[in-house]
């Protein structure tokens, strides 16, 4: 489930410093063709890996992108697209796992129980790198999700539910 929550973040050079514990999120529009990408920081999902990117998602079955690193986040995400959908986990520039899901970006050609093994094994390998979550892969799932009671991110951005609004990624502090 989501929250909307406030956190003191820092900054360097126009880039954003997340400590342990939290990803740079991104939603990207693949299926109106909009070149939209909404953008997000998840807290809690503690693995401490370059990038997993994957079509499958509930409700808009866009493009979503979590991880540590913009540049493995960015091979994830073009990995996902040259599969023509699919869960795709990237770390330190090599691909560790990957899911082909050709079919609308959501559904594979393999068998029920190579999909399932390759799922659990994307799950072990982020929790071995530090998500304390038992299905990782699901916060990539829910995180667009239209019925969160609180937030989701879309191609527009973060959103507010409650308010039925977006929201703003960064506040700028005042001294």
């Amino acid at each position: 489930v989501t929250r909307l929550v406030e956190r003191n973040l820092s900054a360097s050079s126009g880039r954003l410093e997340l400590p342990r514990g939290y990803v740079k999120a991104a939603v990207v529009d693949r299926i109106l063709g909009t070149c939209r990408v909404g953008l997000g920081v998840v807290e809690g999902f503690e693995a401490d890996v370059g990038g997993v990117a994957s079509t499958l998602n509930f409700n808009e079955n866009n493009l979503v992108v979590l991880g540590r690193r913009g540049e493995d986040m960015a091979m994830a995400a073009n990995r996902a697209a040259e599969l023509r959908g699919g869960i795709v986990v990237v770390d330190h520039g090599r691909i560790v796992h990957e899911l082909p899901m050709p079919l609308a970006g959501v559904m594979s050609l393999n068998s029920l129980e190579e999909v399932a093994g390759r799922l659990r094994d994307m799950n072990q390998y982020l929790r071995e790198k530090g998500c304390m979550l038992r299905k990782p892969l699901n916060v990539l799932l829910f995180l667009t999700f239209v019925t969160l009671p609180e937030a989701r991110l879309c191609p527009k951005g973060l959103v507010d539910v409650k308010k039925r609004r977006l929201t703003p990624l960064l506040v700028e502090a005042i001294a």
